[in-house]
This record gives C-alpha cells, structure tokens and sequence, in this order.
C-alpha cells in the first residue's frame, strides 16, 4: 500500500483532500496545492488540455510531473500558497527541501505510481559557482539535490549525478527562444554512470520552459538512455510569455 503520510527532521506530511499538509510537532503550516485538471499531460502546465498546450514544443522528455503550481512573487494568491512560498524559501534555506522532499515522494507513490519504476533518479546539476548559500547556516548547496535526494532516500531508488553542468549558465530574465535552446555541452553526461537502456527521472524545484530539463535528456539520450523524465515541485503559471 500507498505511504500518505511521512516524516523528517521534525517535520510530518501527509495527504489529504486539501492536498499536502505540512506540519512540524509545534505549528501547522498548510496544505501544498496538488495540480487539478485540467492541466497538460505533458509539461503538466495547469489550466490547459494536452492537445492545446503549446509550452513543451521541442521537449525531449517524455513527460514533467509536477507535484503541484507554483505561483511567481506578485502573482495573485502568491503570498498565501504554501508550495509556492515553500520553493521560494530553498533558494535561501537548505531546511525546505525537508518538506519539499517529503511531498514529492508523497506524491510519486500515490498519484504517479509509474515513476517508481524509474531506474535512476537524477538532479539538475548546478555548476559549483552557482550554488546556493544557506543563510543561517552558510552551507552551500544544489536545490535540486537536496531534493533528489530526500526523495530517492523515502522511496529507496537509486540516486546518481548521470549528468553534470560543465560551466555556470543563467536563465534568470532571458526570452522564451533562449530558455528553450540551452547551448550544447553545458550539460553533458557523467561518464562515472551507466544510463544504456536505464529509465531516468530528472528532479528540479521548478519547471518553467522545460529548456533545464530538456537539456539534461538530451545528454542522457544521446548516451543510449532508454527515457527521461522530469519531476518537479511546482510547474510555473507564469504565462506572460509566448512560446
């Protein structure tokens, strides 16, 4: 059977008609949004059907699971979602990918059961100049790692860095054409990893345009990998954009 309810670090999720709750032994923080169609079954962009959605043109995954929408600062209903203050939070605090990670492995075991069946599961790499600094503690870290890797640890995969970043690369205010045609050879695959014939699950905090994650299967499939698919926190809303 299903686990809907796990914890760590003091802190407890578990699945309810809500979505997620979150919780520790002394405050009750919310509920994570799940994702409610319609949304597209294939970059999981909510309020639009597969067939319409035009935001996972020239993806190479298979499919991007998301646990649940993540709403940008400024947008409206931003300050009081949980999910969504939860990932803004891992850019600053190591501690949230905790709550996170926890949600997500709810969330595989129970809505995306298929995806237990991955062989690897795989982080977005960062270059390490572009890693983040834990305010509190100063530790430096790779969100998304800290993610896999709660994830992998709850559902007892295998965690590997199949792929690498191989010099510091930036997104942040490029156009649609930039985000989606990664130059190549900034990701490429670990050679220390066997990904022939292996399913893979690529894991981020957030999926945008999909040109990270896409990146990343390009270097696993061009290795023989046999499919590659993305998981995320939260799928962006932000639809300002024209693909």
């Amino acid at each position: 059977m299903p686990t809907t309810s796990r914890s760590l670090n003091g802190w407890l999720c578990q699945l309810g008609h809500k979505g997620i709750s979150v919780s520790t032994g002394k405050k009750d923080y919310g509920s994570y949004r799940l994702l409610n169609e319609p949304y597209c079954g294939k970059c999981s962009l909510p309020g639009v059907l597969t067939a319409r959605c035009t935001w996972h043109q020239g993806d190479t995954l298979a499919r991007t699971y998301a646990m649940g929408p993540y709403l940008h600062v400024g947008s409206k209903g931003a300050k009081s979602d949980l999910l969504s203050f939860h990932i803004l939070g891992l850019k600053k605090f190591r501690g949230y990918s905790v709550p996170l990670g926890l949600g997500m492995s709810i969330c595989l075991e129970n809505i995306y059961p298929e995806l237990s069946k991955t062989d690897i599961v795989c982080p977005v790499p960062k270059h390490p100049d572009e890693f983040k600094t834990d305010e509190k503690r100063g530790e430096r870290y790779n969100q998304s790692s800290e993610l896999a890797r709660i994830l992998a640890d709850q559902l007892g995969m295998r965690l590997e860095d199949a792929v690498t970043k191989v010099r510091p690369y930036s997104q942040t205010n490029s156009e649609w054409k930039s985000r989606v045609n990664i130059p190549a050879g900034i990701y490429v695959r670990n050679s220390k990893v066997e990904v022939q014939n292996r399913s893979l699950l690529v894991i981020d905090d957030v999926r945008t345009s999909g040109g990270t994650l896409s990146a990343c299967a390009n270097a696993l499939l061009s290795n023989g990998a046999k499919t590659v698919n993305g998981y995320v926190a939260g799928r962006d809303t932000e639809k300002g954009w024209t693909p």
